[in-house]
């Protein structure tokens, strides 16, 4: 599955949107809408493996149904969800 499909995927099947992807992965929203539209992960090794398994962590989230999809909340809970599930990643 290519980088596209598997954005677009969290997007639609998470309930996620452009602004959380670009929160959880740390990068500005234009960066992650281009990936959304097909452009490719840009920049150092280190930085394209960081990404790499930030995606994989939400997959496997949606794929366990563990925070994911996002049910519907107002925007300050959805940030608050969001951040929680990345701190419970960290360990």
């Amino acid at each position: 599955m290519t980088l596209f499909e598997r954005i677009n995927r969290l997007l639609k099947e998470g309930n996620l949107t452009v602004a959380d992807l670009a929160r959880w992965f740390g990068r500005p929203d234009p960066t992650v809408r281009g990936w959304a539209k097909g452009q490719g992960i840009g920049g150092p090794p280190q930085d394209v493996l960081a990404i790499s398994q930030a995606l994989a962590d939400l997959e496997s989230r949606l794929k366990q149904r563990k925070g994911l999809p996002v049910p519907q909340m107002s925007p300050r809970d959805r940030i608050r969800h969001l951040e929680q599930l990345k701190k419970s990643s960290l360990k």
